[in-house]
């Protein structure tokens, strides 16, 4: 899998090759193939909170799929190369037309990616703005998720119960936010001490009025390729620039 979540390095199967073989300029990463990990990804969830999923399913609707669709959403990739000689561009259409409507049909369902329940509990795998409304047991659950992730990652639950109920909400922590916090009405909780699986399950007797703070730092990280990856072996980034060379497995190549 590519860093975008791009999966599929090869056009000639639209599909895998060998262990580790991720080129970049000829990447295949078909839109529809980040969809359906996120479908998969989806299902896997339907055994139960875990981040493992979760994680994958994120990074592969916001780096792999959304990407494939302009901002106007006239225009989709077909394929998403890690790397182009400017010739790369979005399809009004394609004579194998089955990105749009797989794309279209994330997007118009993406709450039910974003929220699960069941008895006795309601995950939370997607952060964005959104309300969400759920049966437990006899009570009738709301949940108003505000907030501009991933923009900011402070996320906020505002829960309105029509009578009170003792049910499970768990929280997605992503594998990579470290020193996140939170807060239920206000009370630091100590996250370590709740969470399961990567989920931080806050159970207790909720009615309307209480509500979640969790903050997510999106503080900025390194991703290594790896050293398998033959496609990047060798890079040595800033170091290399400044020098003028850059090594890339035995040749050498220089900056322009």
């Amino acid at each position: 899998m590519y860093v975008t979540g791009g999966i599929g390095p090869a056009a000639a199967n639209e599909g895998f090759t060998d262990y580790y073989d991720l080129p970049n300029e000829s990447a295949y990463a078909e839109t529809c193939a980040s969809v359906g990990l996120v479908f998969w990804a989806n299902r896997m969830l339907g055994r139960g909170p875990n981040r493992r999923y979760a994680d994958i399913m994120e990074q592969a609707l916001y780096n792999g799929a959304m990407s494939g669709l302009s901002l106007d959403g006239k225009t989709f990739f077909y394929e998403n190369p890690l790397e182009s000689g400017g010739k790369h561009r979005r399809w009004v259409w394609h004579h194998c037309p089955c990105c749009p409507p797989n794309i279209a049909r994330l997007l118009a369902s993406i709450g039910s990616y974003m929220y699960a329940v069941s008895e006795d509990e309601i995950a939370v795998h997607l952060y964005g703005e959104s309300t969400a409304r759920f049966d437990i047991g006899s009570a009738k659950i709301e949940l108003t998720q505000k907030t501009r992730y991933p923009w900011d990652g402070a996320i906020r639950f505002d829960v309105t119960a029509d009578t009170a109920a003792r049910f499970a909400i768990s929280l997605r922590i992503p594998e990579w936010a470290d020193g996140s916090t939170l807060k239920v009405n206000g009370q630091a909780i100590d996250l370590a001490s709740v969470t399961i699986d990567g989920y931080a399950r806050i159970e207790r007797d909720w009615t309307s009025g209480d509500h979640i703070d969790l903050d997510i730092p999106l503080a900025p990280r390194a991703l290594f390729a790896n050293p398998l990856v033959r496609q990047d072996a060798g890079a040595r980034g800033p170091d290399a620039r400044a020098s003028g060379l850059l090594r890339r497995g035995d040749r050498q190549w220089r900056w322009p």
